[in-house]
């Protein structure tokens, strides 16, 4: 006579020991200081107006969502940015003020603010601000920008 195990209180009793658990923190801080690293390395490729730094920081399916529009892919992209990469191109800043990470430290979400200050036709100057949301994912060849929106809109850390 052979004597069968009851699986299913078996598996319950795991289940529920798996989830007494402590799980894994949704990013650490030096993860968190890793990717506000790589973002400010990514604004200051604009400051700078770096094209070939700035694109390489991109994923190949990179998206990009704006006011006019989505933009997809590198070539795309840095096509569209071309103006922030010339002699008269103007000032642009972000900053990073908020970063979140998924349980595995692959993905990254940041926010935070943007402004960008040029010189009209007339001389006089001009100044915009908003937010962007950005996506980086973590891979082989380190973080790249998989997605990117702005918009002119309010403080993100309110």
């Amino acid at each position: 006579m052979t004597r069968t195990v009851p699986v299913l209180p078996f598996l319950l009793a795991l289940t529920l020991a798996a989830s007494a658990l402590p799980a894994r923190a949704a990013g650490t801080d030096a993860e968190r200081a890793e990717i506000k690293a790589v973002e400010t390395t990514f604004a200051t490729s604009i400051v700078s107006q770096d094209r070939e730094k700035f694109a390489a920081m991109l994923d190949d399916d990179v998206a990009f969502i704006g006011p006019l529009g989505v933009k997809r892919g590198k070539a795309a992209i840095v096509q569209s940015w071309s103006p922030f990469f010339g002699p008269n191109a103007p000032l642009y800043e972000r900053h990073a003020a908020i970063v979140e990470l998924t349980h595995d430290g692959s993905i990254a979400f940041i926010r935070g603010l943007w402004l960008t200050r040029s010189k009209g036709k007339d001389g006089k100057p001009s100044e915009q601000r908003g937010t962007f949301n950005s996506v980086w994912r973590k891979g082989a060849a380190g973080w790249k920008l998989i997605f990117d929106a702005g918009c002119p809109c309010e403080d993100p850390a309110r």
